[in-house]
């Protein structure tokens, strides 16, 4: 099934961020690690930043 606006979240997890990371290195490669992504998440979430993701199909 093709997802749709309603299976969009918010990252408000340090694992949710942490399985972001494939993508988000692809579109941000001066992030340095995954560790560097959630640091950087921890910070910039106190100036209203967020990360959106669709997460994964959940297998039958």
């Amino acid at each position: 099934m093709k997802p749709t606006i309603a299976d969009v979240r918010i990252a408000r997890e340090e694992a949710e961020v942490r399985r972001c990371w494939n993508a988000y290195k692809e579109l941000r490669p001066q992030v340095a690690s995954e560790d560097d992504l959630v640091e950087r998440w921890r910070v910039q979430t106190r100036e209203g930043f967020r990360i959106a993701y669709i997460p994964p199909p959940i297998s039958d």
